[in-house]
């Protein structure tokens, strides 16, 4: 009986060697763009990204910060407001400020409360005691003050509101755990953390396309650059006017704004008189309420319209 011999299933050579070509020249295409968008990569590249980060990160510290603010307020809400027997006196208040006195308690964990200032009737921080900073200080009373004169008075104060800074301590940790105010704090971290970073990135980079120095010019001009000098208006605005950036110059009254300040006792200097320009802000304890009022709601407007003011110092332009 004969026996047919086994097939040959094996493809020929030169079949193997046309299919190899035909796939060759249909990967070349795919093969030469790849390579061409690695060898058309933007000059500044690493720059551009750098600004998206940051661009994306500032957005990440404003929602964190905004949504860290509304718990804060909440855990107010819901613990209450701090007795006012847990502020500190004057003698106390004092004291702190004293660097002499983290010899004694170099991590002293008081608390930082809104309240009305019976003097101004404005809403004020002040520092209030935790149970936690009692307990630091009440050890080291003597060594710190001596065994006679007030501290007999002090260490009896602070025992007996012992008791009330640890019930309002446990009110404000129940709320701050409902709030999950730790993880909110963790994520606003991270969002600073990452828009650090990302700037940091920026200011290593020297742009080499008019794309690159719109990102540096867009950078600057979100930071306040009151101390430079004149010539740094001139250098920033020109790239700005190069990169096609546009200048945030909401409607303004520079020229009120100065007369108001050196009306409430700030001096201006001035280029043509001073040789270089800037705000010399007045340093007085002793002022009124109402010019202690004035003098904040002038530096939050100038913290808000610096490049306008400056201008108009520098230029006479009126934003």
């Amino acid at each position: 009986m004969l026996t047919a011999a086994p097939k040959d299933h094996t493809i020929p050579h030169a079949l193997v060697a046309r299919r190899a070509i035909i796939t060759g020249l249909a990967m070349a295409p795919i093969t030469a763009a790849v390579t061409a968008a690695a060898q058309t990569r933007h000059p500044d590249h690493d720059l551009l990204e750098a600004g998206r980060r940051y661009d994306a990160a500032v957005e990440s510290t404003k929602a964190t910060g905004a949504a860290l603010s509304e718990a804060h307020e909440a855990i107010h809400k819901e613990a209450g407001k701090c007795p006012p027997i847990l502020f500190l006196d004057d003698d106390e208040k004092s004291w702190v400020a004293r660097p002499e006195s983290r010899r004694f308690v170099p991590k002293l964990r008081l608390r930082w409360v809104d309240r009305v200032d019976p003097d101004t009737g404005k809403e004020t921080s002040f520092q209030a005691w935790t149970a936690s900073a009692l307990r630091q200080c009440l050890p080291h009373a003597v060594p710190m003050f001596g065994p006679a004169g007030t501290t007999p008075r002090r260490i009896a104060r602070w025992r007996a509101i012992l008791p009330e800074a640890e019930a309002y301590d446990s009110a404000v940790a129940a709320a701050e755990a409902r709030h999950r105010i730790g993880e909110m704090r963790e994520a606003d971290r991270r969002a600073r953390r990452e828009r650090d970073e990302a700037e940091r990135a920026i200011l290593r980079q020297t742009a080499t396309t008019i794309i690159g120095l719109a990102v540096i010019t867009r950078h600057v001009l979100s930071h306040d650059f009151s101390r430079m000098p004149p010539s740094w208006t001139a250098l920033l605005l020109s790239a700005a006017k190069i990169s096609g950036v546009a200048l945030s110059r909401p409607a303004f009254d520079a020229a009120r704004w100065v007369e108001e300040f050196e009306g409430l006792g700030g001096h201006v200097y001035r280029p043509e008189v001073h040789g270089t320009s800037g705000l010399g802000w007045p340093v007085r304890h002793d002022d009124p309420p109402e010019v202690r009022e004035a003098l904040s709601r002038l530096h939050q407007e100038q913290e808000e319209n610096h490049l306008a003011i400056r201008l108009f110092i520098e230029r006479g332009v009126t934003a």
